[in-house]
């Protein structure tokens, strides 16, 4: 794991949600309308210091990749913590790891939209 840094404050921790539960039910059309394509998952603390609102665009980094993605405010996460799905083909998480694993250090910031 890559620890958190001024640069990579965050805790990317990743996993299944509740209607996609991996690599058959991606492919489930009728589940897609359930929830986005791709998201990250955060404290509403969090947000509040990021300024985003549910359903801003942000972008996820790490020291090796990057990711576009809709944002997610939820009480379930812990302060400090994003998390995001592994398994939607929409949403290619490991471009952010350099090595396998479950977590790794990122930063988030809102996209502003013109």
């Amino acid at each position: 794991m890559e620890e958190k840094t001024s640069n990579y404050p965050f805790t990317l921790v990743l996993g299944p949600t509740l209607f996609h539960l991996g690599t058959l039910t991606y492919r489930s059309k009728d589940l897609d309308p359930l929830e986005p394509p791709c998201f990250a998952e955060i404290n509403p603390e969090d947000a509040k210091k990021l300024q985003v609102n549910q359903g801003d665009k942000v972008r996820v980094w790490s020291s090796v990749g990057e990711i576009i993605c809709e944002v997610k405010i939820s009480d379930q996460q812990a302060k400090g913590v994003v998390f995001m799905p592994d398994h939607l083909e929409a949403c290619r998480v490991n471009q952010l790891f350099e090595h396998d694993g479950a977590t790794t250090a990122v930063n988030v910031v809102k996209l502003i939209e013109y």
